[in-house]
């Protein structure tokens, strides 16, 4: 799905794939004539009536990779201040497999895998060992990318974007290449993975190569590849890399992190991939259970030293080695721990640390658990447990949108749901264990660790607390449906309903509404008969200032989902959709009447909503100025 700027007007033409950049003025001279505010042209030569017309291209020097920047994510780096702190293995703890990739990654000459997969399930710790071993590498480190499913971090069409233009930053040489063919051609950031990876990678290295100044042999590290949104793109990602190996089109050595999924497995088997990989297992295992107590040793003191009159010592090494058995060899759960006791808005430490024990007792007597995570899911319930009853429902409300939220900015998420800055951030303060929220100008919330959100959308671990149940249902029909029809437009067509915290114009928290919206409708149990309030919703609401898009799946899932969450023949055709001869496309009728709206499909798999039709939407727009004179002009 396209990051959209967050002031810019909506091309409607092509809703899909917006521009993920604000427009700016270029100034483009043909002979003795010139063109304002020229965004982007797609051949250097026009034909008009036989007359051949050159467009200069140009840009100034750097402009190139400003547009690469644009298209990448910055806080999918090492030091981004988006992951900050970002998780690193305590001194003393992992050492065997942060030793062993560092020197793998220095020693490319010593065996003749390029690629090394460290698999293991949620929680173990993968993240910290590949912050570790990254900054371990020093300057053999040439990019590092950390994916996050809950932090917005997840867009594969930004993967190889960010990687090159890492790589620019670090190296100058490759950096000028770079700048000079995306002021070129400015799509090149927008091509498929492989042409991507090619023409901003692979071209510009053998380009300094034949001019002498080839890289030195480095190390890209990846981490969180199963976090990637597009499941065929995380075994596209390692096609491609495997392919780059084999051709010996670039000098990189790749250590990859992820979870053991099924697609990746068979991936990293194939024939292609699996005689230059490296395979490393980290298991859940109690052997670990040494290092996490140094580590909470070293946590717990910190926190001890903030409270000169708690007992010495504290807590006791029997106490710190039940949050250990707690932790079931998962990292993710004492990391969780030690800042449960150590939140600051809390009644103190030594209750927080009872609190602990208590669960790490009752998590002892349990005769017989049925997955590794179940000290985890205990302690996430207990933190659950910690929020007011009188919040609950917001902060479920807030997980819920957060992860499908467009931006994953803070206000934007206060936005769609209606709430203050002080409302939004009270009801996230008993979530510090989990989550924390910056003060940025756009402020993010951060998930620490992806096991959270697993946790909340499972109904068999979350159990009240699943978000995906009766939390969604009532967030569609309790607070979206009517905070739509509250939308009204104005000169700049504009909805112009607006967000207690501001920081987003009303247009993105349009954007970020209608993407909710339809997220959660492929989301919720069709057979709830509260969602009969869709069956009389006007669609046209959501169509009125175009531009979002669904989550990029065939064509074939998304209309599957619309149809099965959308009742009693809302969506109005049959699961190939309907022809449009208008449109020149398959199409999805959603609603009745005149409150119809269209899902259109385009060939990348998007689906975008759109007007049933120009007449149907004039109507709505007479309707809402009766409503509200004075509230829209010139529409």
């Amino acid at each position: 799905m396209s990051r959209l700027p967050r002031d810019t007007r909506i091309n409607k033409g092509n809703p899909a794939k917006q521009s993920s950049r604000t427009q700016t003025k270029r100034k483009t001279s043909i002979h003795d004539f010139s063109i304002n505010n020229l965004t982007q042209v797609d051949k250097s030569q026009i034909n008009s009536n036989n007359t051949q017309i050159n467009i200069n291209n140009g840009g100034s020097k750097g402009s190139g990779l400003r547009i690469l920047l644009e298209k990448s994510i910055p806080g999918a780096s090492l030091d981004s201040s988006d992951r900050d702190p970002p998780p690193r293995c305590h001194p003393g703890t992992r050492t065997e497999y942060i030793k062993n990739l560092a020197t793998w990654g220095r020693n490319a000459d010593s065996h003749p895998e390029r690629i090394a997969w460290l698999k293991g399930l949620a929680a173990v710790g993968k993240s910290a060992i590949a912050q570790t071993c990254a900054e371990d590498l020093g300057d053999k480190l040439a990019a590092a990318f950390f994916f996050s499913r809950p932090n917005h971090r997840d867009k594969h069409d930004r993967f190889f974007t960010s990687i090159s233009h890492q790589l620019a930053v670090k190296y100058h040489s490759f950096g000028d290449i770079v700048d000079s063919d995306i002021i070129r051609n400015p799509t090149l950031v927008d091509k498929a993975l492989s042409h991507q990876f090619r023409n901003l990678i692979i071209n510009p290295i053998q380009q300094l190569k034949r001019e002498g100044k080839g890289l030195p042999e480095l190390v890209i590290v990846i981490d969180g590849l199963d976090e990637c949104a597009d499941v065929k793109a995380q075994e596209n990602i390692v096609k491609i890399i495997a392919q780059s190996v084999r051709e010996q089109s670039t000098p990189f050595l790749w250590i990859i992190l992820s979870r053991p999924e099924p697609h990746l497995e068979g991936v990293f088997n194939t024939l292609e991939v699996k005689p230059i990989t490296l395979l490393i297992e980290l298991p859940v295992s109690r052997e670990v259970d040494g290092d996490i107590a140094m580590f909470l040793t070293a946590k717990l003191r910190e926190t001890a030293q903030k409270h000169p009159r708690l007992p010495s010592p504290w807590p006791s090494e029997q106490e710190v080695w039940e949050i250990v058995n707690l932790s079931d060899g998962l990292f993710a759960c004492a990391e969780a721990a030690s800042r449960f006791i150590d939140d600051d808005d809390s009644p103190g430490p030594e209750v927080q640390l009872r609190d602990v024990l208590h669960l790490a007792r009752e998590h002892s007597t349990q005769k017989r658990r049925d997955n590794s995570s179940a000290g985890l899911d205990g302690f996430y319930t207990l933190v659950m447990e910690r929020v007011p009853p009188k919040q609950l429902q917001t902060v479920l409300w807030i997980l819920l949108v957060a992860p499908i939220s467009y931006f994953g900015d803070a206000n934007e998420i206060a936005g769609v749901l209606g709430l203050s800055e002080s409302q939004f951030r009270s009801a996230c303060r008993s979530l510090h264990s989990v989550l924390t929220v910056n003060n940025d100008i756009y402020p993010k919330l951060h998930f620490y660790h992806a096991s959270f959100m697993d946790f909340l959308q499972n109904s068999t671990r979350s159990k009240r607390f699943w978000i995906r149940g009766d939390c969604a249902v009532t967030l569609l029909t309790d607070v979206l449906i009517p905070r739509y029809n509250k939308v009204q437009v104005n000169d700049r067509y504009i909805p112009g309903f607006s967000s207690a915290w501001e920081g987003h114009s009303s247009r993105t928290f349009y954007w970020s509404l209608s993407a909710a919206f339809f997220k959660l409708i492929a989301l919720v149990d069709s057979g709830d008969q509260r969602l009969g309030a869709l069956n009389g919703f006007d669609f046209r609401r959501a169509s009125l200032n175009c531009g979002f898009s669904l989550d990029r799946r065939t064509i074939f899932q998304k209309s599957e989902l619309i149809r099965r969450a959308t009742l009693k023949n809302t969506l109005r055709s049959d699961q190939r959709g309907i022809w449009f001869k208008s449109l020149w496309r398959r199409v999805y009728v959603v609603g009745h009447g005149e409150k119809k709206a269209l899902l259109v499909a385009d060939i990348d798999g998007y689906l975008c909503i759109q007007p049933y039709s120009k007449r149907s939407n004039q109507k709505l727009l007479k309707q809402m100025r009766e409503e509200s004179p004075g509230a829209w002009y010139g529409l």
